[in-house]
Order: C-alpha cells, then structure tokens, then sequence
C-alpha cells in the first residue's frame, strides 16, 4: 500500500510513514550497536587475561631451571664461614702478636686493644661469608647460563660444576687451616697445584656430552673464573 503524505507538508520524497519507521529503527540499531560493542569489550576483558597467563606461562617455561639446588649452596656457605670462624682464637692471638708494642704503649688500655682486634677479626668473617654469599649467586647464575649439564636428580638434589669447584677448593682448604690451627689458609705452591687440579679435572664431569669443544667452553671457564677468585681470596 502506498503510503500517503500528511496534509500542509511539502512532498519530499520521503513519506511520514517511512520516515516514522525509520525513526523508530534509529534506537533500535543503536542498542545493537552498543551491545555488540560491550560484548567485544567483554571479550576482551576475558582474554586478556588468559593471554597474560598463557604469556607468563611461557616466561616461565623458558627460565632455565636452577643446576646446583639452593638448599646446597646454603649449606656450603655455613659450613665454610663456620670453618673460618672455628679459626677465631687463632686469628686473633696471631694478630695480637703482631701489633707492634708501641702502638700497644700508646693504647694504654689492653681491654680496648683486645676489643678492637675481636671486632677486627668477627668483621673480616662476616665479610668472608658474605663473599661466599655472593659466590653462591654468581656461581648459581652461571651455571644456568652456561653449564646447564648437573650431575643428579632433575627433582631431586642436583650438584652443577660452580659448586663443585668451589667446595673442592674451599672445604680441604678451610679444614686444612683449622687442624693446622693456622690464621689464614697458606699460599703456598701445594695450595695453588690443588686449586689447579680441581679447575683441570673437575669441570670435565660437567662438559656436554654432545655439544663438542663448545661443550667444554662454558665449564671451564667458570672454573677458572672460581680458582682465581679463590687463589686471591
């Protein structure tokens, strides 16, 4: 049916019928509208997260795993400071043996002289264990990085070749001075000849077995890095 015009109103080409329904489309589709934005929005909402946690998922994934397990780098930096601090008498008569008298003289006060030597020597071992500490971060990190092959259980206790460098060195060392009731471990050619023999020897248990003279880069290489640090410790 042919809609009609109303009365007094030029003809425009578009009747009041149809431009009537037209006005009532108009909210129509622009509720469609807006639902259909609010329904992308609620899309995303949902996904983002789903994609940061498949994201971090990932990350995850792709973090090397620790090769040393950390409960025993914290064993081995308490049994090598305790090592040292079994030392503590010896330190510090040794040092009381040296001061020289006429520093002594002019102290006047032998309380404030020994004191000063205590807080002297418990220094020096809280700084040795906290080099220790800072050996066991740095070991730790270099195992991953470069040396990935551990010798162990993947979830049981793992042992990498930074921790065993170190504790091949440090520990016959560090007892070595407390039977021998000696001040400081000794720098002498034996010490040295041990500390390059576990740098030559140790890090071939650790190679990669498939990964050619490449393989042996990395093990090496943080054992040298450990048997300098150690010989100038």
């Amino acid at each position: 049916m042919a809609s009609r015009s109303v009365k007094g109103l030029p003809r425009l080409g578009i009747s009041f019928d149809s431009g009537l329904q037209r006005g009532l489309l108009a909210p129509k589709l622009l509720g469609i509208v807006l639902t259909k934005f609010s329904a992308s929005d609620a899309v995303g909402s949902v996904t983002e997260p789903r994609v940061a946690r498949s994201v971090g998922a990932r990350t995850k994934k792709l973090r090397r795993p620790a090769v040393t397990s950390g409960w025993l780098w914290g064993v081995l930096v308490v049994v090598v400071s305790g090592l040292a601090a079994f030392r503590f008498p010896v330190v510090l008569g040794h040092l009381r043996a040296i001061v020289d008298p006429v520093r002594v003289a002019e102290i006047g006060d032998e309380s404030l002289l020994n004191t000063a030597l205590t807080v002297g020597v418990v220094t020096g071992i809280v700084v040795f264990a906290v080099g220790f500490v800072v050996c066991a971060f740095i070991g730790g990190f270099l195992e991953r990085r470069f040396a990935p092959r551990g010798i162990g259980k993947p979830d049981g206790m793992r042992i990498g070749v930074a921790f065993a460098v170190i504790a091949v060195i440090a520990l016959p060392l560090q007892l070595g001075a407390l039977l021998f009731q000696l001040p400081a471990v000794p720098r002498t050619p034996l010490s040295y000849g041990w500390i390059a023999l576990v740098v030559l020897v140790v890090p071939y248990f650790f190679r990669a077995r498939d990964g050619g003279a490449r393989g042996c880069i990395g093990p090496y290489a943080i054992a040298a890095i450990f048997g300098v640090f150690l010989c100038i410790q």
